[in-house]
Order: C-alpha cells, then sequence, then structure tokens
C-alpha cells in the first residue's frame, strides 16, 4: 500500500515585505552633451566625481597648459616687434613725406616707406590675430561642462593624451 508523502507546514505571520518594480528606462537626459576638449595635451586633472552632479560652467577636466602658455608667450614677443618695426616705417614715412615734397629724395624712395608701412600695419594686425589664438589655445585647456546635469563616467584618465578627436566624457 501507498503512504501519504510527507508535507512541511508553515504557520502564517503578518510582515511587510519589500515591493520590487521593473520600469523600463533609458540613461538619457533632455540634453546630452559629448565633453571633448578643443586642444590637444595631456590631461593633468579631472575635477568631478564621475556619476555626480555637475554645474553649467564648471570646471571638468584641466589640460597641461604649459605648451599653451609659450605659445602665447611667443606670440606676445612677435607682436611687439611687429609693432616695433610699423614704428620705424612710420617714422620713415613722416621723415621723408617733406623730403620728397622738397625733391630732396626721390619720389619712389616716399613710395616704398608707404607700401612699407602697410605691410607692417598688416603685419601687426596678422600678429596680434595668432596672439588672440593662442589665448584661446590656453584658456581651451580648462573644459568646463556647457550645460548643468549629472555627469557619466569619464574615458579620458590622468596622464592621457586627449584631442579634439577624444570623448572625455
Amino acid at each position: 500500500t501507498a503512504r501519504p508523502s510527507d508535507v512541511d507546514v508553515i504557520g502564517v505571520v503578518q510582515q511587510d515585505v519589500p515591493v520590487y518594480q521593473e520600469w523600463v528606462a533609458q540613461l538619457n537626459g533632455a540634453v546630452n552633451a559629448e565633453i571633448t576638449p578643443k586642444v590637444q595635451g595631456y590631461l593633468l586633472r579631472q575635477n568631478y566625481q564621475n556619476g555626480y552632479f555637475v554645474k553649467k560652467g564648471q570646471l571638468l577636466f584641466e589640460i597641461d597648459p604649459r605648451p599653451f602658455q609659450a605659445a602665447l608667450d611667443q606670440a606676445k614677443a612677435e607682436v611687439a616687434a611687429a609693432e616695433a618695426t610699423l614704428s620705424k616705417a612710420q617714422g620713415d614715412v613722416e621723415r621723408d613725406t617733406p623730403l620728397a615734397a622738397q625733391n630732396a629724395i626721390p619720389k619712389k624712395q616716399l613710395d616704398n616707406d608707404i607700401a612699407n608701412q602697410a605691410s607692417w600695419k598688416a603685419e601687426v594686425q596678422a600678429k596680434r590675430a595668432a596672439l588672440r589664438n593662442a589665448q584661446l589655445n590656453l584658456e581651451w585647456t580648462k573644459v568646463h561642462s556647457p550645460i548643468a546635469g549629472i555627469a557619466g563616467a569619464s574615458t579620458a584618465q590622468v596622464g592621457d593624451l586627449v584631442g579634439t578627436s577624444t570623448k572625455m566624457t
């Protein structure tokens, strides 16, 4: 004869239990920003914690500024040199204008002085533009957040060579 199976019996107890729910979601915000540097250099610092809130304009990364500071110093020197040469060219025109009017020097010499002055005016403008570019490059060694939000995990590590194609976070 078959015997009935043994069955375990547990008493019922009233208690709170955690409620688990599953949701469909995505890890994209209303606005997303891929952070890439505007200059190439070695990453010195990461100034935020992965996954934490950052404010708009907050400093996120710092790239080694030394080569950009050197380029800025060189651009300043080139502007000064061009301005000095322009000053000499302007002096030549001022000196030679009355002499040419008195036929003490050939008119062609004054024409050359005027052309040289115009050339150095343009050179000063070009050197000042290069100076502004060097200033921008130095400023861009500090990478700031363009938006407020939660910062993702950094894909760049301190010491990495990063550039304009490097997605840092």
